[in-house]
């Protein structure tokens, strides 16, 4: 996993103020059971006191372990009975 992800950040739940943004729409309207929203940052983010400037190469990395979580996670879903 990334040095950059934070699970203790992640928002389970959709919050009233969300309520019309697509990844509450998808869930009520459109039946898709786990949508989910990939935020990233212009400028950065680092564990330490100074900060890592994204660049290309690590928007390609994220993309790339997103990529690859999908796998076993679609792995899963295929297991589950169907609703």
């Amino acid at each position: 996993m990334s040095d950059a992800f934070r699970y203790y950040s992640c928002v389970f739940k959709i919050s009233a103020c969300k309520i019309h943004t697509s990844r509450a729409i998808m869930l009520k309207n459109a039946n898709v059971a786990f949508p989910f929203t990939v935020e990233a940052s212009s400028h950065g983010y680092g564990p330490r006191v100074e900060n890592k400037i994204f660049d290309q190469e690590s928007y390609r990395a994220v993309g790339e372990k997103i990529a690859h979580s999908l796998d076993p996670f679609t792995n899963i879903l295929l297991k589950l009975p169907k609703r």
